[in-house]
């Protein structure tokens, strides 16, 4: 009866136990400029946990970085609602995240109205 719960982070970013701090707080800096809102996990969680947190607080996107990823560049940006997984460079996250975004939020509107048209049609069949 309750509707989806849509949340307005975009990206949760786990830490991996070899991962250095400065370098994940400097990225999310730089994503949250951009207009991405950020999570941080710096627990010492299981990377599967991590996962789990993640889609349980309906969260679309998941990145965890690790040693790997900052002497790369690249990181694997997980769509949890797909289960779709790419690998894009650190400037790229914030323009997938973007196009992706821009889509979630034209569906939860679209389930809105029609939610609440759902409802007048209950109200006019069933006056009080």
């Amino acid at each position: 009866l309750l509707p989806k719960y849509e949340s307005t982070t975009h990206l949760y970013v786990g830490t991996l136990p070899d991962a250095d701090h400065s370098f994940v707080h400097e990225l999310a800096k730089k994503l949250r400029n951009k207009g991405i809102n950020v999570a941080l996990d710096f627990s010492d969680k299981k990377a599967g946990d991590k996962v789990k947190t993640a889609v349980k607080q309906s969260i679309p996107y998941l990145l965890l970085i690790g040693k790997e990823e900052r002497a790369t560049n690249t990181f694997r940006v997980k769509d949890l609602r797909t289960e779709v997984e790419g690998k894009v460079s650190a400037d790229d996250i914030s323009g997938l995240i973007r196009r992706g975004v821009r889509w979630l939020f034209a569906a939860a509107h679209s389930r809105v109205y029609s939610f609440s048209y759902a409802q007048d049609r209950i109200r006019h069949r069933n006056p009080k």
